[in-house]
């Protein structure tokens, strides 16, 4: 999956090819060892099994580019609620960099944004950023 995915991107290097139409590129991809027959029972494999790499063949460089900066941006909201005065604000905080740390090796061999499961990484930015959002605004520390 990881070698077509590259060899995708290589192809399509600076949008990709479209979002979800890694299942067609793969299926067109001339890859020597590819796991995938065309016309047999096999289907391709919905996306490449790593978020940097599926980014790369269906987003190109922007997309990956946005997608860092949405992971970076998550990052750097867990560390600054990690060292804030507020108790509550500093566990969520904790908590929210290990979920993010998570998030990101399980997608080095998975790619969870696309599936069901992905709403639980958004809902998890809304909270950080809502927890940021009152922990700034109160400015003391809680009891």
């Amino acid at each position: 999956f990881w070698n077509t995915a590259l060899q995708i991107w290589q192809s399509h290097p600076v949008l990709g090819v479209g979002v979800g139409q890694f299942p067609t590129a793969y299926a067109e991809a001339r890859v020597p060892g590819r796991g995938f027959l065309p016309g047999t029972i096999s289907e391709p494999p919905p996306h490449a099994h790593n978020i940097i790499l599926q980014a790369l063949a269906t987003e190109g460089l922007i997309g990956l580019l946005a997608l860092g900066a949405v992971l970076v941006g998550a990052l750097l909201l867990a560390v600054r609620l990690r060292r804030s005065p507020s108790r509550t604000a500093a566990v969520l905080g904790s908590a929210g960099l290990a979920s993010v740390l998570a998030f990101l090796l399980h997608n080095m061999f998975d790619v969870t944004l696309l599936e069901g499961t992905g709403i639980y990484f958004w809902a998890l930015l809304g909270i950080l950023a809502g927890v940021a959002t009152g922990a700034a605004r109160s400015g003391r520390p809680e009891p």
